[in-house]
């Protein structure tokens, strides 16, 4: 699965020394459609043996119309206060957007208590070239992949890990680098329906960024990181 969120900027603002409100004003637009995907996927699953399975998945969408929010041109008004007002509209991109991609998929049941599941996804986003949207195709990352590994301890303790690989953003206002980091689960059902939990996530690196937001409603680009963490969680289903 893909997602594409674009934006154009048909005005810059020189910097200002000092800190003025902005007002983001919304603008309807009645000649909004709807998008429209064609889509086709075929695939294969095999059975080695009782206990490791593959799947096998190739899919191509093919888009048009796709809505994407367009910033317009930003206006400074001076009376009776400074005030910076940005309109943002929703429209239809102009050009065809073609996504295609093949998914694979493992499962091994090592032993009763042991087991190994993994997956690989590799996108490519074609579309013909469009001046106000030239880095579409870099929004998205070309590769991700997952390997996780559970084992259950005894009949109510579990543990949990997994390596996880995105790789880079290659659009110019993104320049995400790729990164791999790791998370970890342990998890302890006293009774059934009833499970304590502890989750470390991002384990590798302090922080690591995923996304600029340099397209859309933001006056000016920044990107956040996502941070190590560590947290606990208690959850009773009955």
């Amino acid at each position: 699965q893909s997602n594409i969120a674009v934006g154009t900027s048909s005005a810059t603002i020189d910097p200002i020394p000092f800190a003025i409100p902005v007002q983001i004003m919304a603008q309807a637009n009645p000649d909004l459609k709807a998008e429209k995907v064609f889509s086709a996927e075929i695939g294969y699953r095999t059975q080695w043996s009782n206990r490791f399975s593959t799947d096998v998945t190739a899919f191509s969408n093919h888009y048009t119309d796709l809505i994407i929010l367009n910033r317009g041109d930003a206006s400074i008004q001076t009376a009776p206060t400074l005030l910076i007002t940005q309109p943002m509209m929703w429209t239809n991109l102009s050009r065809e957007v073609t996504t295609r991609g093949i998914e694979v998929s493992a499962d091994w049941n090592v032993l009763d208590w042991m087991r190994f599941t993994g997956n690989y996804s590799h996108l490519k986003i074609e579309k013909p070239y469009d001046p106000n949207n030239p880095d579409m195709a870099g929004l998205s990352p070309r590769h991700r992949g997952m390997l996780r590994w559970q084992i259950d301890m005894n009949e109510q303790t579990h543990l949990d890990v997994t390596l996880r690989h995105v790789g880079r953003l290659n659009a110019v206002n993104q320049n995400v680098p790729a990164y791999t980091t790791f998370d970890a689960r342990l998890a302890y059902e006293p009774v059934a329906g009833m499970e304590w939990s502890v989750v470390a996530q991002n384990i590798f690196a302090p922080r690591h960024p995923e996304f600029r937001d340099s397209a859309a409603v933001s006056l000016t680009d920044f990107a956040t990181e996502v941070p190590r963490s560590i947290y606990g969680k208690f959850s009773w289903n009955f």
